[in-house]
């Protein structure tokens, strides 16, 4: 991240409450590597969707081989299924119920440790990154509590918020339709997990 977005980020929280000491350029590095981990949160998740597909597609086929066959055995289809059809639906469920090629221990424990430091079966990715990892971040360069307050305004406020708001923004994470998070979003999502609830399934439709 360069110096003119993490200018535009302290100044969005309040240059007088950055911590003189931090450097600047290690607030920028800590801000793209949380992005990066959260990248890498999503994809993960994606992949899992796609596998998920797959067996669900596997499901389908196999009962349709199963209804095919049990018609032919009954004799009530006029012709043989298609030789390429029952192939195709083999191969299908033959991919989905190959075991996986055995993972050492060392990968598993490190596969462990990922999902357990990115939340990946307790979290959405957005609740990782704004009520998790942003957090842990503003604590380090600014000297001001991580919260959020309303009173008689219609949406969240404060110091941590607006940092939020600008590091997404700068980083270029947006929702599903490509618009900024909201204030109330972010809030959510940091109340979400200082309470230890999940909005995980929400996540999607988000």
């Amino acid at each position: 991240m360069d110096r003119d977005a993490v200018d535009r980020i302290v100044d969005a929280v309040g240059a007088e409450h950055y911590r003189k000491r931090k450097s600047r350029e290690d607030l920028g590095a800590r801000l793209d590597r949380a992005e990066f981990w959260f990248r890498v949160n999503v994809d993960l998740r994606s992949s899992s969707t796609a596998r998920e597909k797959r067996l669900s597609a596997a499901a389908k086929a196999a009962s349709r081989l199963q209804l095919a066959l049990d018609r032919l055995e009954q004799h009530d289809l006029p012709t043989k299924p298609r030789t390429n059809e029952l192939r195709g639906n083999i191969q299908l469920l033959r991919a989905a119920l190959t075991p996986p090629a055995p993972e050492s221990e060392l990968l598993q424990k490190a596969a462990e440790e990922w999902a357990e430091e990115l939340h990946l079966k307790k979290r959405s990715a957005l609740e990782w990154l704004v009520g998790v990892k942003l957090p842990q971040i503003f604590k380090t360069f600014f000297d001001v509590p991580v919260g959020f307050s309303r009173g008689t305004a219609k949406k969240a406020l404060g110091p941590f918020i607006r940092f939020a708001e600008q590091a997404l923004r700068e980083l270029g994470i947006t929702n599903y339709y490509g618009e900024p998070y909201s204030a109330e979003t972010i809030a959510r999502a940091l109340s979400d997990v200082r309470t230890r609830r999940s909005r995980h399934k929400l996540d999607k439709a988000k």
